[in-house]
């Protein structure tokens, strides 16, 4: 593929051995690395120089935060992919909030790993595709999909559910009482037909998704897991 990368890690050494193994590969044309998210704005802002974000698990709480990652311009095909030792439903949930392309685990053999890089980037896999989305049921029911968020606040409460927040996080972020919260998401539950909170923050997930083909989306790995994958020199 020789993509032009950028590597934003929370740890030089273990971005650095990552680097090392897709130059070596020739997945990599070239591969910048950062420490956290410092090259971001100059990657969002110039897309067109950069084929590739890889971005370690550990950063993507970062990445939720508003105006982190800006928006990039219709068209451009730079892919923004995560890199997670392990992939739990709930990062991936988080991913998708982040309105990012991919996430790869990091523990598959270096064969395998590079493999789902090259698809990744070719487009050929991606979070969207993930069966995920086809696992979580909807009820056969279901209301119309904008009924159940009664104001601003339901949908930022259903937001965070989908990020796997707990009733005493959600209650902290929206100023609101844990039993408030609850009141509100029984609420929510009762309007959209659905059984339970998953379903809940899967219909929300999915209409987030509705989006993504209109308009352009905002736009972790440990030092031991990639050095004894890609024993290099650094």
């Amino acid at each position: 593929m020789n993509a032009r990368m950028v590597i934003c890690h929370r740890s030089e050494t273990a971005a650095n051995h990552l680097a090392e193994a897709l130059l070596r590969s020739r997945i990599a044309l070239s591969a910048d690395v950062s420490v956290g998210l410092s090259k971001i704005p100059t990657v969002f802002s110039e897309p067109a120089r950069v084929d590739a974000c890889l971005i370690d698990a550990a950063l993507l709480p970062k990445c939720l935060e508003p105006d982190t990652l800006p928006r990039l311009p219709r068209g451009s095909t730079m892919k923004r992919i995560v890199m997670a030792p392990a992939v739990p439903n709930s990062l991936l949930i988080q991913a998708a909030q982040a309105g990012l392309d991919d996430v790869i685990d990091m523990s598959q053999s270096p064969e395998k790993l590079l493999a789902q890089f090259r698809e990744s980037l070719a487009g050929r896999h991606s979070l969207r595709a993930h069966p995920i989305w086809n696992s979580i049921h909807l009820p056969k029911d279901v209301h119309d999909l904008t009924s159940p968020y009664r104001d601003t606040i339901d949908r930022e409460i259903v937001s965070m559910i989908a990020a796997g927040l707990t009733d005493d996080e959600i209650s902290h972020g929206v100023y609101l009482s844990c039993q408030t919260v609850r009141n509100r998401i029984s609420r929510m539950l009762e309007r959209s037909g659905t059984r339970n909170r998953t379903q809940l923050a899967a219909t929300y997930i999915r209409e987030q998704y509705q989006d993504l083909d209109s308009s352009a989306p905002r736009g972790g790995s440990d030092d031991l897991l990639l050095a004894a994958r890609f024993p290099v020199a650094i």
